[in-house]
């Protein structure tokens, strides 16, 4: 869908549309949300959450958080990631339930493609067109606890990819015959940013997925077959501890 001819509605000022995707889980949100905050409350933006999540159905956990953020039932898919027949043998090659689980790595991609759909459907019908896109996981914030703000260039460049490059050089990955500098090449599935159009061909690797690899090869190799650029920035994250507490893992 092409909406380059649609007006810019701004809410005043000189103000950036922003449109932020979450995919899968939200797991420990609270415990990130100044992080967050940083864009769906900085003043620069006229800020719109999109969300897709591997459930069975909205708990009240989720009820919390949409109406914290202002998701209305045009901005939220509630979907149980079922995997297609060519990815049901999770021991395949190059996809072990060890090593790379291929449902989860699936389901991630899936649900980026979902909740961009959302987003491009809302723009259309609202006649919006969004600046900015990032896909952001609200289960990491930075290493460093100083840091309370996800930065973003006040100019993005056009098939352009704004990728976090962490300063850590011993995070390196090995699978076969491909190892991957994946931090330092700034390939990583952590909050990437760019312009509307580069961001929809981002959120479509999952129809471009032929195997299953580690997620930072795969992104790699696809972003090199559609020519987009990559540019790095210095921003290190790291996994939020307690998104992985039972309470949850409500999906029935």
């Amino acid at each position: 869908m092409n909406i380059k001819n649609f007006t810019r509605k701004k809410r005043g000022g000189n103000k950036k549309n922003l449109a932020i995707i979450l995919y899968g889980r939200i797991n420990s949100y609270e415990h990130s949300i100044d992080y967050f905050n940083s864009l769906y409350k900085n003043p620069k933006f006229n800020c719109k959450v999109f969300v897709s999540l591997n459930l069975k159905r909205k708990t009240q956990y989720i009820e919390n958080f949409c109406n914290l953020f202002d998701i209305g039932s045009e901005q939220i898919n509630i979907e149980d990631t079922v995997l297609p027949s060519d990815f049901t043998d999770l021991n395949a090659d190059g996809c072990s339930e060890g090593h790379f689980p291929c449902y989860s790595i699936y389901s991630s991609h899936y649900h980026q493609h979902k909740a961009f759909e959302l987003l491009e459907t809302y723009s259309i019908n609202n006649n919006i067109k969004y600046d900015i896109v990032i896909v952001f996981r609200v289960d990491v914030h930075p290493s460093d606890p100083n840091i309370k703000v996800f930065p973003i260039k006040s100019d993005i460049k056009p098939n352009t990819l704004y990728i976090p490059r962490v300063s850590n050089k011993n995070n390196r990955v090995t699978h076969g015959k491909n190892t991957s500098n994946f931090y330092m090449n700034g390939i990583t599935t952590f909050n990437t940013y760019g312009d509307f159009n580069t961001m929809k061909k981002y959120c479509n690797l999952i129809n471009h997925i032929t195997k299953i690899d580690h997620p930072e090869i795969m992104i790699l190799n696809y972003l090199k077959r559609i020519n987009v650029k990559i540019e790095r920035f210095v921003h290190e994250l790291t996994k939020n501890p307690q998104r992985g507490d039972p309470k949850y893992n409500i999906v029935s």
